[in-house]
């Protein structure tokens, strides 16, 4: 059979079309299709080496970083006690007595534990019920010719000026005057640093920042007058390392009333005329009392560990290991 041109070029068409389509359909379209995988797959591979650049660079920071953790870690380590055996305790706790010339004859130590640590803050909340705003409300207007600034939270007034209270984080908090200027830390007044300490206080107490340390208690029975008891529990909460008394018996002072009745501590209903001369206060103060008392060491274990503690001019051993029996 013979095939005119037109045939011919018609087939040499056809045959390129189907080899096109073939081609397209066996070769094209797959990897079309895999054009949206292999996009993923960069794009996951940009993400890497991103992220590697980024380790890469930190470092050339992270000694440094950890340097600066490390010493601030150890700028609070110092408020705190090293973990301490029961017998470290007792010889801190004799040491505490004889600084303040008190002895006592028996001291008992519960063994380490731990204690939740954290910074609480009280708020007061304001009692408001229909007459007290009644009053309050007639009292604005009778005072309107005399209005007061509306101060909002954060704000305080000092010296006819009003100041807002910038709580950012721990670290940045500041306080600005009603232009925005920042006032400078070395020229707060004392109600300025009040106003400071109060707000850092409420962010970290809000905030729920908190730890948990070691505690360990040591409990003992001591004889003084009530001046003594009360200078050695003022002495206690002054220290440097984290020490607290849970529970502190603080005796009333009053002067009392020639015809008023009174319970002694025997019992004994009396007059006030048979109380003796003076205050309550100046009687115990010459009379020798009894009181428990408990101590909370709240510890840290060190990051380079200490061979001692200095305790009131004594070296306490606090690297002993617990006695096996």
């Amino acid at each position: 059979m013979k095939l005119n041109k037109v045939e011919k070029v018609i087939i040499v068409v056809i045959v390129i079309g189907l080899i096109l389509g073939l081609g397209i359909w066996f070769f094209v379209v797959p990897s079309y299709q895999s054009i949206g995988s292999a996009q993923k797959t960069y794009d996951n591979n940009v993400k890497e080496r991103d992220a590697l650049y980024e380790r890469l660079a930190r470092l050339d920071t992270i000694d440094a970083d950890i340097d600066a953790q490390m010493d601030t870690a150890k700028e609070y380590e110092k408020f705190f006690y090293p973990d301490m055996t029961n017998y470290e305790v007792i010889e801190a706790t004799l040491a505490y007595l004889r600084s303040k010339d008190l002895e006592t004859h028996g001291i008992t130590a519960s063994g380490m534990g731990t204690r939740a640590f954290s910074l609480s803050y009280f708020a007061p909340s304001e009692l408001s019920y229909p007459l007290k705003e009644y009053s309050r409300a007639a009292r604005a207007y009778l005072d309107s010719s005399d209005e007061e600034e509306v101060l909002v939270s954060g704000q305080f007034k000092e010296g006819g000026k009003v100041y807002t209270i910038n709580v950012n984080s721990v670290a940045d908090v500041s306080i600005t005057d009603s232009e925005g200027n920042v006032v400078e830390p070395k020229n707060y007044s004392d109600n300025m640093l009040k106003w400071y300490k109060a707000a850092l206080c409420r962010y970290v107490a809000g905030s729920g920042f908190g730890e948990t340390v070691g505690a360990i208690t040591a409990s003992f029975t001591i004889n003084c007058t009530n001046d003594q008891y009360m200078d050695f529990i003022d002495y206690i909460y002054s220290l440097e390392r984290a020490t607290t008394v849970p529970s502190v018996i603080i005796p009333m002072t009053i002067e009392p009333d020639p015809e008023a009745l009174y319970v002694d501590e025997s019992g004994n209903i009396v007059r006030g005329s048979e109380a003796g001369a003076g205050t309550e206060a100046e009687i115990d103060a010459q009379q020798l009392i009894e009181r428990s008392i408990s101590l909370i060491y709240l510890t840290v274990e060190p990051m380079e560990k200490l061979h001692s503690i200095d305790i009131e001019g004594t070296e306490i051993i606090v690297d002993q290991e617990p006695a096996v029996y």
